[in-house]
């Protein structure tokens, strides 16, 4: 079905969906006098010859015979109110939360590109700090300028609310915002966000089904036609799934990590293996402490995962010094020690590396 333009007393109004419009032609809301226009109509022309005689009522007065108006050449000016026949209904609770779910990957896109392109001409210009906080602020005004550009458009509505039919008006008069009102309303939502969202939350229990930030500035969200379903379902479960995950990745990475962390100095303790043997041997055979590794037969050569390995002459101590990310510079211990029959165990000591990122082996002192 197409979308049809209203025109009555000098003011027009829509698009609105054809169903609706001969919903309102049947009850009385949109007039036989009326005119209207679709998308390949040559000229306005009245509703009664486009959806026929109306149902039996009270006369209206006589149709003009001719209307001022010529076919748009493009898109109509939407203008006056948001509903025909001055009938509102206001956007509820979950479709405008579809709504804001579809913003919010709209505005991660447009931020994301506006940073990284900034940013890469910044890059180019003054280095990589200059770099990150050009990018910022692009992304920052991206999202700025997505809301208060739409919002204050002819639809009056972002792609979300598109989506779902929706569009902020007025709240007296239902009439379209200007962009100083919409500036205002941008800012007014991280009002409704302090405090656990309840700016937002207070919504379904309003007159107007307004939000904190609707207040504020004097508008209302309106519903021009019914939601897809199925398409607020998706929103739904999305948004309501994307904290789940947030909050699972939150837990779940930081513990892969380390664990990978783990994993890396387990072979630096593996690579530092030859040398502890080395000196192992030396002790074992003249029951004495080298002074150097050179002294117990070794020569140490940095690795991917070892950056130096060093001997107590005092008790045969080994410094193992890590060379990876984050743990680079970091050391892990490891100590000998003489049993009751004189053999030579050797145990793991954390050093400077923190105990988390260590085997368990290594983390008691």
């Amino acid at each position: 079905m197409g979308e049809y333009w209203i025109a009555r007393q000098g003011n027009k109004h829509g698009p609105f969906p054809e169903d609706q419009v001969r919903r309102n032609y049947a009850s009385g809301r949109v007039l036989p006098t009326d005119l209207v226009w679709t998308e390949g109509m040559a000229d306005w022309k009245a509703a009664s010859q486009v959806f026929g005689a109306a149902p039996s009522r009270p006369a209206p007065p006589a149709a003009a015979a001719a209307t001022p108006y010529q076919p748009p050449a493009a898109l109509v000016r939407d203008e006056g109110d948001a509903s025909l026949g001055g009938d509102v209904t206001y956007a509820g609770f979950w479709v405008r939360f579809g709504a804001v779910i579809i913003d919010t990957l709209v505005v991660y896109i447009i931020a994301g590109l506006a940073g990284a392109v900034v940013g890469l001409l910044s890059a180019a210009a003054g280095g990589p700090n200059l770099a990150s906080g050009i990018a910022m602020i692009a992304g920052i005004a991206g999202a700025f300028l997505y809301f208060t550009l739409l919002e204050s458009s002819e639809r009056g509505a972002t792609l979300g609310k598109r989506a779902f039919r929706l569009r902020v008006v007025t709240a007296e008069g239902h009439e379209r915002i200007g962009f100083g009102r919409a500036v205002g309303r941008y800012f007014a939502r991280f009002i409704s966000m302090i405090v656990l969202y309840i700016g937002y939350l207070i919504q379904p229990f309003t007159q107007r089904k307004q939000a904190l930030h609707d207040m504020i500035c004097g508008t209302a969200v309106v519903a021009l036609a019914p939601a897809s379903r199925i398409l607020l379902a998706i929103a739904i479960v999305f948004g309501l799934l994307v904290p789940v995950a947030g909050i699972v990745a939150a837990i779940s990475i930081p513990a892969y990590q380390e664990y990978t962390v783990r994993a890396r100095v387990s072979e630096a303790l593996a690579a530092a293996s030859p040398v502890r043997n080395a000196v192992h041997a030396y002790m074992s055979e003249r029951n004495a402490v080298p002074k150097t590794l050179a002294e117990a037969g070794v020569d140490v050569a940095p690795t991917a995962r070892v950056q130096s390995i060093t001997i107590n002459p005092r008790n045969a101590t080994l410094t193992v010094t890590l060379a990876f990310s984050p743990l680079a510079g970091k050391t892990v211990l490891l100590v000998p020690q003489r049993t009751e029959n004189r053999a030579i165990t050797w145990k793991c000591r954390p050093g400077t590396a923190p105990r988390k990122y260590l085997p368990a082996s290594c983390r008691n002192r």
